[in-house]
């Protein structure tokens, strides 16, 4: 299976509405990709794309579509079909005469992108018309749309990211708008003039914020940014601050949500950089970087990912921690296909287990426990990574911390919304432990729905052959329906301890 199939799988089974293909050489796209209905931001940019499907079309909840730096040369007409799509970018593609109006920025926005695709393909339309502005009056901007990111440059027709992009706002279609039905053009030219006015004030206040969170990111400080109060933490004392001119930073390891994580180099030491490349810092995104480097720093267990240090300035916001060369376990065991004997099996459990004993013994619960987030060094020694999602039992239940994880792994009380212990840890684990001895990946092919239904219903998986019966019962006992009836970690540290 090609990574793009693993990625479009990921995709589909975790309900994302986020895909990222970039950078993937990709000359065709998959017919897999039409069938995820609920994506809303779709970036293609920086491959070897030809043509743009008209299937494009059946993505009907796509808001962004970036396909920038490929080898298009027209667009299908099907692109007026997408009611719900707000920004295009097709910058860096070699488009006919016909699509020149598309290469200006404004021109790539909701709710002129509705009206300059209409001209394009050489047809009315009248619903941009009757919509172009005011059309969300609840809006306290009277330009239609908000902003999902600016680096504070124009660089974003080279990069072929979404460093200027914009995120449409309402599509709603009031039909008594009595300015869309006045169709006055002198009216419409000075709105124009007035938006794009509002549009580079709204530039330069993004670039001072940008400059005040640079100098208050490490002072935990409050910072009123465009969502609202974007809330800095204070960095703990054990935290180094490391600059960025410091850092080498070589091929590219893997990649999330808002961050790349790079082979790298720090004063001669091989270190792994996880670089945040999301411009637009929220407060989700900071919220999940300051809990993941406050929380490595105060753990130290040999089977846990290592802080080094961070950048804080936001344009190059880092986390470094140290290298583990051998990539993570669900490559290892579902990309590579690499069989594991009884003996690193176990190894690698007990490692695991080893690590979780020490995280519930200090309060703590990962709540991201996955294949994904165990990483594999040299002699299948194993460290536990990606803290965004940990917190303190106190923590639990509150705020933020009532969250979804990967349905794959998640709990029945998580699926159910209600209130959870660290007992979700135990239960992710006993879905790991069958993933590592069975080899196959858990409830493959199956949708989050399903899973959701089967885990509910306690339906355990399977018994396999490779799963002898002693560790089948663990399996089973850590995947309890009731949380109360999973053992700790203390409990299952002794009880493999006997098995392997």
């Amino acid at each position: 299976m090609s990574d793009i199939q693993l990625i479009l799988r990921r995709c589909k089974r975790g309900n994302e509405i986020k895909l990222d293909l970039s950078f993937k050489q990709i000359t065709i796209l998959p017919s897999d990709i039409y069938s995820l209905s609920q994506l809303e931001v779709l970036d293609l940019s920086n491959n070897k794309l030809n043509a743009l499907d008209p299937k494009i079309s059946q993505l009907s909840t796509l808001k962004v579509l970036n396909i920038a730096n490929n080898n298009i040369i027209s667009l299908p007409n099907t692109l007026l079909q997408m009611k719900s799509l707000q920004f295009l970018n097709c910058s860096g593609n070699p488009l006919s005469n016909q699509f020149d109006k598309l290469l200006i920025d404004e021109n790539q926005i909701n709710p002129q992108l509705k009206s300059i695709l209409a001209q394009c393909f050489g047809e009315e339309d009248t619903s941009s018309k009757a919509n172009l502005w005011f059309n969300d009056t609840s809006s306290t901007s009277n330009t239609g749309f908000n902003r999902i990111g600016s680096s504070g440059n124009n660089s974003s027709s080279n990069s072929g990211g979404f460093g200027n992009t914009f995120y449409g706002g309402s599509n709603s279609s009031n039909s008594n708008n009595t300015f869309g039905q006045a169709n006055n053009a002198s009216i419409m030219s000075q709105l124009v003039e007035k938006d794009n006015q509002l549009n580079q004030q709204k530039k330069k206040i993004q670039e001072l914020e940008q400059e005040l969170q640079k100098l208050s990111f490490s002072q935990g400080k409050n910072i009123q940014g465009q969502g609202g109060l974007i809330k800095v933490l204070p960095l703990l004392d054990p935290v180094q601050e490391i600059e960025f001119k410091d850092l080498e930073i070589r091929d590219a390891i893997s990649q999330g949500g808002f961050s790349i994580v790079h082979k790298g180099k720090y004063k001669g030491c091989d270190v792994a950089i996880k670089k945040i490349f999301n411009p637009n810092i929220t407060q989700d995104v900071l919220d999940e970087i300051n809990n993941e480097v406050n929380m490595l720093a105060t753990l130290r267990h040999p089977n846990i990912i290592l802080l080094m240090g961070i950048v804080s300035q936001p344009q190059n916001m880092c986390i470094v921690t140290d290298l583990v060369e051998g990539g993570d376990l669900f490559t290892y065991l579902h990309k590579q296909r690499k069989d594991l004997s009884g003996v690193q099996k176990a190894f690698i459990v007990k490692q695991i287990i080893n690590a979780f004993y020490y995280l519930h013994s200090h309060q703590i619960v990962h709540r991201d426990l996955k294949s994904y987030n165990i990483l594999l060094d040299v002699g299948f020694k194993i460290k536990l990574c990606d803290f965004g999602l940990a917190r303190k039992y106190s923590d639990l239940n509150q705020g933020n911390s009532k969250f979804s994880g990967t349905p794959t792994y998640m709990a029945p009380e998580l699926f159910q919304k209600k209130g959870y212990d660290e007992k979700v840890d135990v239960f992710a684990f006993g879905t790991l432990l069958w993933e590592i001895y069975a080899q196959e990946v858990p409830f493959d092919g199956l949708e989050p729905n399903d899973i959701m239904v089967r885990v509910t219903n306690d339906e355990q998986l399977p018994q396999k052959q490779t799963i002898n019966s002693s560790i089948y019962k663990l399996i089973v006992k850590c995947r309890a329906l009731n949380p109360n009836l999973r053992p700790s970690f203390e409990k299952i540290y002794q009880e493999f301890n006997q098995l392997a």
